[in-house]
């Protein structure tokens, strides 16, 4: 007979269903897979952009293929300045000006008193000084006549104890002690007094340093021109108090040799690569209408200014006539070498700054150069020829305004995003 209740039974040995993940743990998991695959994406824009400074590439003419002898390579207009700079006379000590002899343009000559400080204070301190000196004389005197009696007193003492010790019998053992006693007593008072004598010499040497550093503090009172020239700018006022604490404080005035003036010229990126020291220069300015002023290219600037895509170049005078001032506007002309032109050559070239090549061996090298996304580019370059001042000639490898990053940076590697600022000429 069957039985009922067996379909009711629980079969416990069959395996239970798999249970379904939880809903929070699939949720989670996709967030963290989500966080994760942004920072993957996003990586290069958590890290800041690297700072650097860049130059551009620029053109460069062939000197030797264009300029005919006399030609002009290159105009530019530029300024007059002292060579090769200015002659700051300072204070050095500090005090009040007292007098002012000079105004700004005169010519002065090499000892001509400038300007003059408060001295009271500094006579004081010399008469001071002599009184001191006054004073360690006399103890140095009274010190040297103390040293001579004692050693009068010695000299008796030990011509007592001779003749006693010659006396032999006649003397007794403690006159001959008394005596040795004596003389050991004057030679102990002759040392305290040789003692004294030494201190006192000492004080007035002292004395002495003093009166000369109180004299010096008198000459430093009166400012005098190092060199002749122009006072260019004139700080000292009267009654103005003058510090040590920079050097705009103890200032007191700036002058320049006329004789030896130069010409800053900005000249054009276009035609700087054909500049090289030591080419003829044509100057002229407003000041001398109808005269062309003769000079040479003695440096060439080591950065361009890229906003004004110029070159600094200095250019020293010949005989520069004393009439020139500094920031005088001049207008230049630099001409071509007296080297033939190569026939049928008018290839132009690219140059880099010097200061951004990089590993360089022979006529290869490397420089990091900046694309329009701000993002480094190892470019590998082929030099064209030897340097020309701060420029290196380029045959391959870089593109014209390409941007290369001066300088050892840190941290450089292909791709990696930079933020670049342009280097300011001098």
């Amino acid at each position: 007979m069957s039985n009922p209740l067996a379909g009711l039974a629980v079969d416990r040995s069959a395996t239970p269903p798999a249970r379904r993940p939880h809903a929070a743990r699939v949720l989670a998991l996709g967030l963290g897979l989500g966080v994760i695959l942004a920072i993957w994406l996003l990586r290069e824009r958590l890290v800041p952009a690297l700072p650097v400074t860049v130059a551009p590439v620029v053109a460069l003419a062939d000197p030797v293929a264009h300029a005919e002898p006399g030609s002009v390579l290159a105009r530019a207009s530029g300024w007059f300045h002292p060579d090769p700079l200015p002659v700051a006379l300072s204070a050095q000590r500090s005090g009040s000006i007292a007098t002012v002899h000079v105004r700004p343009g005169q010519v002065v000559a090499a000892g001509d008193v400038i300007a003059e400080l408060d001295g009271r204070d500094a006579a004081l301190a010399v008469r001071r000084a002599e009184a001191a000196i006054a004073g360690a004389e006399a103890d140095r005197d009274r010190a040297a006549a103390e040293v001579a009696a004692a050693e009068a007193r010695l000299a008796q003492a030990r011509d007592r104890h001779e003749r006693l010790r010659r006396a032999d019998a006649a003397a007794s053992a403690d006159l001959l002690a008394q005596a040795a006693h004596e003389v050991a007593v004057r030679a102990a008072e002759k040392a305290v007094a040789a003692t004294a004598r030494g201190q006192a010499e000492a004080a007035l040497q002292a004395a002495q340093v003093g009166r000369a550093s109180a004299a010096l503090e008198v000459e430093r009172g009166r400012i005098v021109a190092p060199t002749a020239g122009v006072i260019l700018r004139l700080a000292a006022v009267p009654g103005r108090h003058l510090s040590l604490d920079s050097a705009e404080t103890a200032l007191i005035a700036e002058l320049f040799d006329p004789a030896r003036v130069q010409v800053r010229a900005d000249v054009p990126l276009a035609d700087a690569g054909a500049v090289r020291p030591g080419q003829r220069v044509e100057i002229e300015c407003e000041l001398l209408p109808g005269r062309t002023l003769v000079g040479s290219v003695v440096g060439i600037a080591g950065l361009a200014d890229a906003t004004r895509n110029t070159l600094a170049v200095h250019i020293a005078l010949s005989d520069p006539p004393v009439s020139l001032r500094p920031d005088m506007l001049a207008r230049v002309r630099i001409l071509g070498d007296a080297a033939p032109a190569r026939k049928g050559s008018t290839n132009t070239g690219l140059a880099a700054p010097v200061a951004t090549l990089r590993e360089r061996s022979g006529d290869r090298a490397v420089a990091w150069a900046v694309d329009a996304e701000g993002r480094l580019r190892q470019r590998a370059i082929v030099l064209a020829g030897p340097d020309r001042g701060a420029w290196a000639p380029v045959a391959e490898g870089l593109v014209l305004g390409e941007p290369l990053v001066l300088g050892t940076v840190d941290g450089l590697h292909e791709g990696r995003r930079v933020q670049a600022s342009f280097a300011k000429g001098p």
